[in-house]
């Protein structure tokens, strides 16, 4: 934002307050920067729950599980976007072509492979860390995502990280 001279109120995961308002030139061309970043400007209140629900989803696992509490996901998501999660489920379905439970297993994956690639870490405490309770059920859904094992994966760290921006399912 400072490098496309935009004086700026507050930042927050996901979320960047202006001071000010754009015209339309300066809102395309903003919009144009940001997504040479990867980022974009959220043009309507679908597109900002959305993000919100990703925002929340990425909280909830690099938070919530990593200290240990064990909080349902859609209660979470249900909190942090200030909405009935039955209306944010089908919200998000429609929008991203997959459920909610179906995108926060893609970002368990890739925070699985940033974790695996940590040489001091074992399989037992990834699977813990991303809230499974056994590692045979993590083992299972890392291999139908990915193609290996969590170990194999390891010794070969390929496909590679997924940018959160390019999640599909």
């Amino acid at each position: 934002m400072s490098e496309a001279n935009y004086p700026v109120k507050s930042v927050s995961l996901g979320e960047v307050v202006i001071k000010g308002t754009l015209n339309a030139d300066e809102n395309r061309s903003l919009n144009e920067k940001l997504l040479t970043k990867g980022f974009f400007i959220a043009g309507s209140l679908k597109e900002t729950t959305i993000i919100k629900i990703k925002t929340a989803l990425f909280e909830y696992l690099n938070n919530v599980l990593q200290q240990n509490e064990r909080r349902k996901a859609s209660a979470y998501v249900e909190q942090y976007v200030g909405l009935k999660y039955h209306y944010l489920s089908r919200l998000f379905s429609e929008s991203e072509k997959m459920t909610i439970e179906q995108y926060l297993l893609l970002l368990k994956i890739e925070k699985a492979k940033e974790l695996l690639l940590q040489n001091d870490v074992n399989i037992a405490d990834v699977a813990y860390s991303l809230g499974y309770s056994c590692s045979q059920t993590f083992s299972t859904q890392f291999k139908k995502a990915t193609g290996k094992t969590p170990l194999m994966f390891k010794q070969d760290p390929t496909p590679a990280r997924v940018h959160l921006n390019r999640l599909t399912g």
